[in-house]
């Protein structure tokens, strides 16, 4: 009874396209690990995400100075970031930064060159984005 009742509101809420969206929801979650230290293709993580094992990259592996090498995401984080087309020397903005991983991604794609400003509107999500930029 309570599926009926959810289905019927969502179906009216998004119509033909609800079907869709519901065996989306259905799937499994997709996590990669992204590693920071590296500019990555993105294009190519984003096409390739089917053939990411995630088990073999859930590490808090750390590099000799404690710095972690491996940041675990949804794909769908590197989206906006592609998107972007960021390149070294460019200056960017990301205000819904938190947990972090969209900055991380945004810092790797300036390489060192450029400048990023993160921040968010909720001071417990900010808290979370300054630690996770201090372990990276």
């Amino acid at each position: 009874m309570a599926s009926e009742i959810f289905n019927e509101y969502f179906s009216n809420e998004y119509g033909v396209e609800w079907p869709k969206l519901f065996e989306s929801l259905q799937e499994e979650e997709k996590q990669i690990a992204f590693q920071p230290s590296q500019t990555p293709n993105l294009e190519d993580i984003l096409v390739n995400i089917k053939k990411w094992d995630s088990s073999l990259y859930l590490s808090e592996e750390r590099s000799a100075n404690n710095i972690l090498l491996n940041y675990i995401l949804d794909p769908a984080s590197l989206v906006p970031v592609s998107a972007l087309n960021v390149k070294p020397g460019d200056e960017v903005c990301d205000l819904c930064a938190a947990p972090g991983g969209k900055s991380l991604a945004l810092l790797s794609q300036l390489n060192g060159q450029g400048r990023l400003v993160s921040n968010d509107s909720s001071k417990d999500r900010y808290i979370r984005l300054k630690k996770v930029l201090n372990q990276y």
